[in-house]
């Protein structure tokens, strides 16, 4: 059995020449906004992509295999104090909203062949920044899995008064919880 890839990345695959761009979608609480690593604007997948001109690190991280929250995370490199400080006003449109990690494959003219493949959602964390010379700054945008569920409560109980809080005053499914306790169902009957 084979691995499923995009007719064009065969196609390039061919060649030995792959052509491929990593395309950013964030979903700020002052909107959605897109982004490419690239020069100027690309239409793909639906969407405009605002190129984004810059030294750019993406560390897409590990797989989990034991359903731990997956850490990946993006790198700009050389931005200046003015930037910066823009950051970190902006943190709070930033931090705990989604993250999406697209890959498009490019032909020679650098234009879009197929749709782009998601390779990476979650939501972002963290936003530390470090001194790199005199007044350049790196800013890492540290990033998890959507499998940390970060945004719900840590502990409930299984019980008639949280399955109403949920779902209504017409819940009635754990009504019976207490009585099946230390007792056998037999399923189907």
């Amino acid at each position: 059995m084979g691995i499923w890839l995009p007719n064009a990345l065969q196609l390039q695959l061919a060649d030995k020449v792959i052509r491929a761009a990593a395309l950013l979608d964030f979903d700020f609480v002052s909107g959605r906004r897109r982004y490419w690593v690239g020069k100027g604007d690309l239409v793909a997948g639906g969407y405009t992509w605002t190129g984004v001109d810059t030294i750019l690190s993406l560390d897409l991280g590990q797989y989990s295999i034991n359903g731990a929250a997956e850490q990946f995370s993006l790198s700009l490199a050389g931005v200046s104090e003015e930037f910066l400080q823009k950051v970190k006003e902006g943190a709070g449109d930033v931090l705990g909203r989604r993250l999406r990690i697209y890959i498009q494959t490019l032909d020679e003219d650098l234009q879009p062949v197929d749709e782009p493949f998601l390779v990476r959602t979650g939501r972002m964390r963290g936003m530390p920044f470090e001194a790199t010379g005199v007044s350049t700054w790196t800013i890492t945008l540290e990033c998890e899995s959507i499998f940390a569920a970060r945004g719900r409560p840590p502990a409930t109980y299984l019980n008639t008064v949280e399955q109403q809080r949920r779902y209504g005053p017409n819940g009635k499914g754990l009504e019976y919880l207490p009585s099946l306790q230390n007792r056998t169902v037999t399923w189907p009957k």
